[in-house]
């Protein structure tokens, strides 16, 4: 199974959002072929995606040109999502895409008007043109909350919900606080009686952050209180409101690798989501909530549905949203009750391990395998474009066997009207040639992929003896080492339209690396082709033309002797070597 990614994002960001896209694109390519589609956009972090995030090198990362326009505000953001996602449907046109997958509905929305397994995971709450399509059209929807599910279900049944994870494994570190507070010295007392209260994320109003600011001031004897994270906007705001403050610390966003050392080095970790805004009150599934839990550390957090749809009482210290005094006294709590703090904290960590993103790729992908259906590609428009392509590349074959100027001795109305019938017929035949195929392949499906390899090897013999016809008319050139360059040049257009004809429509191999299939495909292509050019030299230099034949007659026919082992000698390299398809796992 192919997927494709869709995420209209920068890559790398230091929002969570990179975060959870690369996480999910390394389980799902453990269990299938995956590719991440973002935009070009200028960055600033010019730290390699997958090292960036500690990511394995599984899946493919294409980058779509664009006019990066997100810096103009909201209509620039608007603007560069129109022109992505037309990019992006472009690109897609002819994949074979066994299922498309995003968090962005402009996106998903062109891609739904010709492919049929969309599928979009929702993270906010709006209705806009493309939200009610995708709710109408898409073959199945992912919330990350239930309050998001609720906020859609009067418009769409059968919605999966499917909070964020975490690699477990990655927070769950067996450095001692000491140990981490070491490691940090730069920015922590290594004294450990000293209480530090960390706050890992952006600062957002509607994350609660005024509200831990207030709680530290009325606290600042008691504890050293860290930011940690914020873009460069807020955090420039963000340090000119607390000055030389001592008792407050902001540290800039740090490699998500380092995270887990200041999860485990803090005292008391802090969610203070607001209750103001239905983001954080209903819909949310915050990331930082689920490393909380994994790193062991006791966690005070806002008392909201959305992260009571993780967290209990057992697990957190809960305090009245956007109430500071409430947040000192839970804080003031904690710190005097560090054993029932502890208790809740190992209860949330065993109950983290049952949200990895292991364990999340697993139950998107079962409810992706029961909603998709088998796309079933239309042949029409591929055979349409093969065989016109077919009728126009042999006009220079038939200019160079004289048969042109046969044909407009005629006269040229005449003339005309037999190309455009020309025109009209190999396409015409192309198309029902394939839908003969499509009906023999009920009984027999490998004819089918015959048919369609057929018709593009008729289509790269056109390609390659159009090209040579072309360049022998242009040049005068039919025969001597001359003639074998041509013929080399020719060979070199005709791998690269084969190659994509092959990959996207014949043998249907949407996924895998583009790079490494060329180079095999390159590699077979290449074999049969030096044998074709040792053939076509035998014939034609070596045996030569018979006498009163004319030699450009005896390079077609050097030409065609050739099409068998093409045929042949390509068609079982592509199959068994080249285009290899990895099935889906979701056991």
């Amino acid at each position: 199974m192919t997927i494709f990614y869709i995420a209209n994002i920068r890559l790398p960001t230091e929002k969570a959002h990179g975060l959870q896209i690369m996480k999910m694109c390394e389980q799902f390519a453990k269990r299938a072929d995956t590719e991440l589609v973002v935009p070009r956009r200028f960055n600033p972090i010019k730290i390699d995606p997958f090292e960036y995030y500690g990511v394995n090198r599984s899946f493919e990362i294409t980058r779509l040109p664009v006019l990066d326009l997100v810096k103009f505000g909201r209509f620039g953001f608007w603007l560069e999502s129109l022109i992505f996602s037309k990019i992006a449907a472009v690109y897609l046109f002819l994949k074979k895409a066994d299922v498309i997958y995003g968090r962005d509905e402009i996106p998903l929305y062109f891609l739904s008007f010709f492919k049929k397994n969309v599928f979009w995971e929702a993270h906010q709450g709006r209705v806009n043109f493309a939200v009610k399509r995708l709710l109408k059209k898409a073959a199945g929807v992912i919330t990350i909350s239930e309050g998001l599910k609720s906020y859609y279900k009067s418009k769409r049944d059968g919605i999966l919900v499917s909070p964020d994870a975490v690699d477990f494994n990655q927070f769950n570190i067996t450095l001692s606080k000491e140990e981490c507070r070491q490691k940090l010295s730069k920015y922590l007392p290594t004294d450990v009686d000293k209480k530090v209260v960390l706050y890992v994320g952006h600062l957002y109003e509607w994350k609660g952050i005024d509200t831990l600011l207030e709680t530290s001031h009325a606290m600042k004897n008691h504890a050293i209180f860290v930011f940690l994270g914020g873009t460069e906007k807020d955090s420039a705001i963000f340090k000119s409101g607390i000055g030389g403050l001592k008792y407050v610390q902001w540290v800039p966003p740090q490699l998500h690798q380092e995270i887990p050392l200041w999860l485990k080095a803090a005292d008391i970790l802090v969610l203070p989501n607001s209750a103001k805004y239905e983001i954080s009150r209903l819909f949310t599934s915050p990331l930082k909530l689920f490393e909380y839990m994994a790193s062991g550390t006791p966690i005070i957090a806002s008392d909201l549905p959305s992260i009571r749809e993780v967290v209990s009482e057992n697990d957190v210290l809960f305090f009245k949203p956007d109430n500071f005094q409430d947040l000192v006294e839970k804080t003031k709590y904690a710190l005097a009750n560090s054993k029932e703090m502890q208790n809740r904290a190992e209860s949330a960590k065993q109950k983290v391990q049952n949200h990895t993103w292991a364990s999340r790729a697993e139950k998107i992908l079962f409810f992706i395998a029961q909603k998709r259906t088998e796309e079933k590609k239309s042949d029409f428009w591929p055979a349409i474009l093969a065989g016109l392509g077919i009728a126009v590349l042999a006009l220079p074959i038939l200019k160079n066997l004289s048969l042109l100027d046969f044909i407009f001795s005629g006269g040229r109305k005449s003339a005309y009207f037999l190309i455009a019938l020309w025109l009209v017929f190999v396409p015409a035949g192309s198309v029902f040639g394939i839908y003969l195929a499509r009906l023999w392949a009920r009984k027999k499906p490998a004819i089918l992929q015959i048919a369609r390899y057929g018709l593009i090897g008729w289509l790269n013999t056109f390609v390659y003896t159009g090209i040579f016809n072309w360049l022998s008319w242009l040049t005068g050139v039919a025969s001597g080492l001359k003639a074998d360059l041509l013929v080399f040049a020719a060979f070199s257009v005709t791998v690269t339209n084969s190659f994509f004809w092959n990959k996207y429509w014949v043998f249907e191999s949407g996924g895998g690396s583009a790079k490494l299939e060329y180079a095999k495909f390159f590699g077979v292509t290449s074999f049969t082709a030096l044998l074709n050019i040792f053939i076509f030299h035998l014939v034609v230099n070596t045996i030569g033309a018979p006498a009163g034949l004319d030699e450009k007659i005896w390079a077609n026919v050097a030409i065609l002797i050739q099409i068998p082992v093409s045929f042949l000698g390509n068609f079982v390299g592509y199959r068994i070597f080249v285009f290899k398809k990895k099935s889906v796992n979701i056991d």
